[in-house]
């Protein structure tokens, strides 16, 4: 899939930014020998702040009437023949390891504005407004992790910014060669923030379940274990304890009081509000009974966190919480035609170990999904993802509002057909996506109105992983990450991002307004 380079100008405290014709007519054409030197406009890599001299600088009014340039802008240059001074990279996890899709990287021309930790979760739409400092140019990445920054100013260091959502992350790099392009090889300077100190990491709660590790992915991409903490503490992962799920071990932040209950999470809408992320990864069972009294689901939780989802939370369920989609009020249940076979999966007699799925390639992220899987060696052919740990509980998606990404058939895990009929074996949707709240919709220019998002993935994230009897992190093996935590690390930074219409192109940040 051809992916198009974007470049940006935005409204910057109220004046325009302008075009190239107007940089040859004096604003910071080929430099501005009236203007101070800006100093070091990025040595305050982390998350928000203002670059020494942002506001200070700005030209006379042009004598064609247009409006002056301010800040950074002031250093974009003209090129002969049609060049330009470019930047270019690719972006990383937080582990520098796998690249990112659809990360947004542009040069602010003004404060990046710190996030409001107190304000909860918030409705993050995709647009030029979640897109702090006046980007002056910027890109979406490529499924290989790619941009390229066109126009970028010279003379003066710069500061970058590379954010998914509310992931984010300033960096500093050094002035830009112009006209020629000006390539970023320092991975430690295109990676998101391993801690606070690097950047913002989204406040995520995760109650962990008796079957699925997730919490050892959330370290394997790159999250430094002292953000894991009790959900008093200051890391930006907090812990809960869901149906036979693990405790944050004492000495790694949770203390003599004990990691709470989920239910202390679900139970009380207030406490669901504090996230940008809630993570429930399969707790062994969807059957109440088989759990004691105080983790058992309810009416109320199902509600709550149904309501979390529609104001702009973002929810990330496998294989047995299906059961907060599935039992949620409707018109969650409808997301999917549910379909649970426990007789076809991947740990009964006759079934192999790893399903062979494909990914759907219909729509745009789709595909980048499929060639994101090739350049990090999840794939061993075009579309196919190996997945062990494999179940049967979804027949297909409904959509709307859903859009499924992996599907597949499972007779093809089955040596002997007789078997697989016995087993009930067929078609399957192993992950699929939705917004909410679902009855909202789009507007009138087809954008979405949605805030929230949710993602049901029918296998364990992270089979294997977790060491019998020992709390967080020592239960966690680390071993180099599986197909599928790859798939699913993909999966929760598309959980993290803007939201959009799913089965469309990430959108571009918006159009420069006019410049007069």
């Amino acid at each position: 899939m051809a992916r198009s380079r974007v470049r940006i100008a935005l409204v910057v405290g109220g004046l325009s930014l302008i075009g190239l014709a107007a940089f040859q007519q004096g604003c910071g054409s080929e430099g501005d020998s009236e203007f101070p030197d800006r100093g070091d406009a990025g040595s305050n890599e982390g998350d928000g702040g203002t670059p020494p001299g942002f506001g200070d600088a700005q030209s006379p009014p042009n004598t064609d009437g247009s409006k002056p340039c301010v800040n950074l802008q002031c250093n974009q240059v003209s090129c002969e023949d049609g060049g330009t001074t470019t930047i270019s990279g690719k972006v990383y996890d937080p582990a520098g390891k796998n690249p990112l899709y659809n990360a947004l990287v542009y040069i602010p021309n003004g404060k990046v504005e710190p996030f409001d930790d107190d304000a909860g979760v918030t409705c993050d739409k995709c647009g030029g407004a979640f897109a702090s400092g006046a980007p002056l140019v910027a890109d979406i990445t490529g499924p290989d992790g790619t941009f390229t920054l066109k126009n970028v100013p010279v003379d003066v260091t710069l500061p970058m910014v590379i954010q998914v959502g509310k992931w984010r992350r300033v960096v500093s790099l050094p002035a830009a060669t112009r006209c020629t392009n000006n390539p970023i090889t320092d991975v430690s300077k295109l990676r998101l923030p391993r801690n606070q100190s690097e950047g913002h990491i989204p406040l995520t709660a995760i109650a962990t379940g008796g079957a699925d590790p997730f919490e050892c992915l959330l370290l394997k991409i790159g999250i430094d274990a002292s953000e894991f903490t009790l959900p008093g503490g200051s890391g930006r992962i907090h812990m809960y304890r869901a149906h036979s799920g693990v405790d944050l071990a004492p000495d790694a932040g949770g203390g003599d009081a004990g990691t709470p209950l989920s239910s202390v999470l679900w139970n009380d809408p207030a406490a669901l509000r504090r996230y940008d992320v809630v993570l429930f990864p399969c707790e062994a069972t969807p059957n109440n009974a088989a759990k004691e009294a105080a983790l058992q689901q309810t009416d109320a939780g199902y509600g709550n966190v149904e309501h979390y989802v529609d104001i702009g939370g973002r929810l990330f369920t496998t294989h047995y919480s299906y059961t907060w989609l599935e039992r949620a009020p409707q018109p969650f249940p409808m997301v999917a035609n549910w379909q649970h076979d426990e007789s076809d999966r991947s740990d009964r007699a006759g079934a192999n170990a790893t399903l062979f799925t494909q990914i759907d390639t219909s729509f745009p992220k789709g595909l980048a999904f499929s060639q994101w899987l090739s350049f990090v060696g999840a794939s061993p052919d075009a579309g196919v993802l190996p997945i062990v740990d494999w179940r049967h509980d979804v027949q297909s998606e409904n959509k709307p509002p859903s859009q499924r990404w992996i599907t597949a058939d499972t007779r093809t895990a089955y040596a002997d057909a007789s078997t697989a009929d016995a087993n009930a074996a067929g078609n399957v949707v192993e992950h699929f996506t939705f917004n909410a709240p679902i009855e909202a919709g789009v507007d009138d220019a087809g954008a979405p109105l949605q805030c929230g998002k949710a993602v049901f993935s029918d296998f364990h994230v992270s089979a294997g992983e977790r060491t019998a009897n020992q709390p967080f992190p020592q239960e966690c093996k680390l071993n180099p990450m599986s197909p599928q935590e790859k798939a699913l690390e993909f999966m929760l930074f598309d959980l993290s991002a803007c939201i959009q219409i799913e089965d469309q192109p990430p959108p571009p940040p918006p159009p420069p307004p006019p410049t007069k």
